[in-house]
This record gives C-alpha cells, structure tokens and sequence, in this order.
C-alpha cells in the first residue's frame, strides 16, 4: 500500500479537528510525535477559528496523562467546557 501524501495527511488532520469540534472537545493533551503530524499542523493551523486548546509536553508521557486527568475530574464533561464557561 503506497503512503499516503502529505495532502492526504493535512486532510485527514482537517477531518479529525472536525471531529473534535463537532463533539465540543475544547483541550488535547499529547507528546508531540511524528506519528500524528498531520493532526498537530490541522490543530495549529485552525487555533483561531475552533476553541481547542492544545496542551503539549515534551518531557514525559505520564506528565501529560496525569495533566489530561486533572483535568478531566475537574470537569463536569471530559473534553468539554468547565462549568460557567460560555461555549
């Protein structure tokens, strides 16, 4: 199967920020990695027009999970806007 273009890939990162929106996800945690690129330039890229936040670590994967959960409990809907907060 023949890798797909860098295109295909910005593509697939659009349709994925998308997603994102449409399930009111306001904050993305990760480790940036080249695995997922595509998805990091689509979320960089639309930063002005979508209310995702995107927190990123370099340093270690579990300060990241434990960031993500943190707020998560804090949360009335994981993903979602904190109570008060306009949409």
């Amino acid at each position: 199967m023949p890798s797909p273009n860098r295109s295909d890939s910005r593509r697939r990162g659009r349709i994925l920020v998308d997603a994102l929106c449409v399930q009111e996800i306001m904050h993305v945690f990760c480790v940036p990695g080249e695995s997922y690129l595509a998805a990091l330039d689509a979320l960089q890229d639309a930063s002005g027009s979508t209310p995702i936040e995107l927190f990123t670590n370099v340093e270690a994967i579990a300060h990241t999970a434990t960031l993500s959960e943190i707020r998560a409990r804090s949360m009335p809907r994981p993903g979602g806007p904190a109570s008060g907060t306009p949409r």
